[in-house]
């Protein structure tokens, strides 16, 4: 069976998993939360799991979207979880870094940050790496719950961090993405963009691609951090790739959907949606599966751009699509999180 267990399916952060496709986008469940969710869900032993900004993180039965339990922390929670074993970690707003027995939903731990935790957490061995508002990149034992080492970057770090190799990769709002080793917290190198980043690393390849409010979508080299290539859109770009046989996919503010090049750049084709694209695509079947700020969401033919379908939610749908075994998940701003097949 098939696993969604982390924010954009895996460590390397590339949204893709092999599934089949969505055949048609028909409901399955809708399951409502009482405040917007931008949350991107996450699927594990037929379980979804989800945060809102009504401060709950949800587990719901995959099958009939049922409640099987639900945790309160102290603020919105826009971060979305990661599951290994039987332990489910995430941040919320109230500053704090949480580790919660999927099987209770009882807390085990939390860590306190002096900032908002709107990054969602990459597991690596046994190593949480988690980015927050505070400007800080922290390292923290999830064995222990103890610091490992944290990083100072120069504002917010709303982005998701990536692993390659040894290294784990992050970006903030100063505009700059960093390598740095997952043991020490050394700096290995660092890339300056023109504007804040909130978009996060994606890495293939030996190429890290990321977009920046400068308006381009930039491939990095994952060893040395220099610019293969940029691609110039028409707005900024908070969306963050997702990675499939050479090709990478991502929205932009400009309301449109890109695939590209991956060792180029070159566009391949383009989509139009009706409204700013803030969500992140997912891939599988051969279908590229994206939410817009029109409230719809996308299946679009991965060769092609050619749309498979349409699902409209009551709002904005900035959460990135979850996919498994036939199945997708996603959350939207009306509060609800919806199931289609």
């Amino acid at each position: 069976m098939n696993q969604w267990y982390t924010y954009r399916a895996n460590i390397q952060r590339t949204g893709y998993i092999q599934s089949k496709p969505i055949e048609s986008g028909v409901e399955k469940w809708v399951f409502q939360t009482n405040g917007p969710v931008v949350s991107s869900p996450i699927s594990v032993n037929n379980t979804v799991y989800v945060g809102s900004q009504d401060k709950k993180l949800y587990a719901l039965d995959a099958k009939d979207g049922s409640l099987k339990w639900e945790f309160i922390t102290g603020g919105k929670i826009n971060s979305s979880p990661t599951v290994i074993g039987d332990v489910l970690y995430i941040g919320s707003q109230d500053n704090h870094f949480y580790a919660i027995d999927v099987n209770k939903g009882k807390q085990k731990w939390a860590f306190k940050t002096r900032g908002w935790i709107e990054s969602s957490a990459v597991i690596f061995e046994d190593t949480a790496f988690i980015g927050s508002n505070d400007s800080l990149f922290y390292a923290i034992n999830i064995k222990t719950s103890q610091l490992k080492w944290k990083f100072q970057t120069g504002d917010s770090i709303i982005a998701s961090p990536a692993i390659w190799g040894e290294l784990v990769y992050i970006a903030s709002n100063d505009g700059k993405v960093y390598a740095l080793d997952t043991a020490t917290g050394k700096l290995i190198w660092s890339f300056a963009t023109g504007d804040y980043i909130v978009s996060s690393p994606a890495i293939s390849g030996k190429l890290l691609y990321i977009g920046s409010a400068d308006n381009k979508v930039y491939a990095l080299d994952v060893d040395m951090g220099y610019q293969k290539w940029a691609f110039k859109t028409q707005s900024f770009v908070e969306s963050s790739s997702a990675i499939a046989d050479g090709i990478i996919y991502i929205g932009c503010f400009d309301s449109y959907v890109y695939a590209l090049d991956a060792q180029t750049g070159a566009l391949k084709w383009s989509f139009e949606t009706e409204n700013a694209v803030d969500s992140s695509p997912s891939i599988a079947g051969g279908i590229v599966y994206i939410g817009s700020d029109d409230g719809t969401i996308y299946a679009l033919n991965t060769e092609n751009g050619k749309k498979q379908w349409e699902y409209k939610t009551g709002s904005e749908v900035d959460s990135s699509p979850a996919i498994v075994d036939g199945f997708l998940y996603v959350g939207s701003v009306d509060g609800k999180i919806y199931a289609l097949q």
